[in-house]
């Protein structure tokens, strides 16, 4: 999708992120890159997780969440891990990327 076209999504509140399966290192990875706009700011949430041994690590913590102030801000410290883009991200359709009333104060 557009760069413009994702902005325009994400300042109505919108959730847009990517979730992808990625063969790394002999590894089966989960890589989990979203963003929301919410209360002003912009809450984003990356995962990234061996889906192999997924549930014997459940109890590491794999999840980060940053908090931006505006969308330049987060272009900014943008993270191109593993090729992704951010015109690689996508609207969430059914289940959202990650539940940001977990993340507000």
């Amino acid at each position: 999708m557009k760069k413009i076209e994702l902005i325009a999504i994400l300042e109505k509140g919108y959730q847009i992120g990517i979730s992808k399966t990625i063969n790394y290192q002999k590894k089966k990875l989960v890589y989990i890159y979203a963003i929301q706009k919410i209360q002003g700011k912009y809450l984003v949430y990356i995962d990234e997780y061996d889906l192999n041994n997924f549930y014997a690590n459940e109890m590491e913590d794999t999840e980060q969440v940053k908090i931006y102030e505006s969308f330049s801000q987060f272009m900014e410290n943008f993270q191109n891990k593993h090729g992704i883009r951010f015109e690689d991200f996508y609207v969430s359709k059914g289940q959202k990327f990650f539940n940001p009333k977990l993340y507000l104060n």
